[in-house]
């Protein structure tokens, strides 16, 4: 992911063009035993940050539930909570629509 988050926008917004959003969500969906979980939270992050497009596609595929139970501290070793928290915030910045789901996903008031 770390070539990926140094990429220029252009590169990173034809990877969610080609789809590599609903892919890397379906990842998640195995939760914190999932194989490749890292990756595919360090490509949610590196894809979506400053990009709405890719914000609104893992919104829209159902990322932010998924990332919630990926954040108990109980349940998820260190470095998974770390990647979800991270991925998370790319998810959110700037996108008022996320933000929201976000509250939602995560049981949050306002």
């Amino acid at each position: 992911a770390g070539a990926v988050r140094r990429a220029a926008p252009a590169p990173r917004r034809s990877l969610v063009e080609m789809g590599a959003i609903p892919k890397l969500v379906c990842i998640l969906r195995g939760g914190p035993q999932a194989e490749g979980l890292e990756a595919a939270l360090g490509a949610i992050e590196a894809l979506s940050d400053g990009i709405p497009e890719a914000q609104d596609s893992a919104r829209e595929h159902g990322v932010l539930p998924l990332l919630s139970p990926l954040l108990d501290r109980d349940a998820t070793p260190a470095d998974i909570r770390d990647n979800s928290l991270l991925a998370l915030r790319a998810l959110v910045d700037g996108n008022d629509q996320s933000v929201a789901a976000a509250r939602e996903a995560g049981g949050g008031g306002g």
